[in-house]
């Protein structure tokens, strides 16, 4: 192979099934969410992989661990001035962690 040939990798689209050539797949932006990360082929079949599986979705674990964290902490009284000190966030940024907090913990209530 010639060094300024590429290589390219054939994938398959999990949703509509087109196969389509990755040439950097490491890079690839259309990942499903879910599972491993699968490469998907355009940005509608993203959004079919989203509407497809609404409860897969949601943020990286690490934040809604640290909105836990802060939620946890706010309750137990420690002032949102140092909350955003430790965390480096803004007050806005802090505010909106706890609601988020707060909304995760009513749907684990509610199932």
């Amino acid at each position: 192979m010639n060094s300024c040939e590429r290589m390219t990798f054939v994938r398959s689209c999990p949703v509509c099934g087109k196969r389509f050539e990755v040439p950097f797949p490491e890079e690839w932006a259309y990942r499903e969410r879910r599972c491993d990360g699968r490469l998907i082929c355009s940005w509608r079949c993203l959004r079919e992989s989203e509407k497809r599986f609404p409860g897969k979705r949601g943020r990286p674990r690490a934040c809604a661990e640290r909105d836990a964290e802060v939620l946890r902490l706010w309750r137990s009284g420690v002032p949102l001035e140092e909350l955003c000190a430790r965390y480096g966030l803004s007050r806005a940024a802090i505010d909106y962690a706890i609601e988020r907090a707060r909304q995760e913990t009513d749907e684990e209530e509610d199932e």
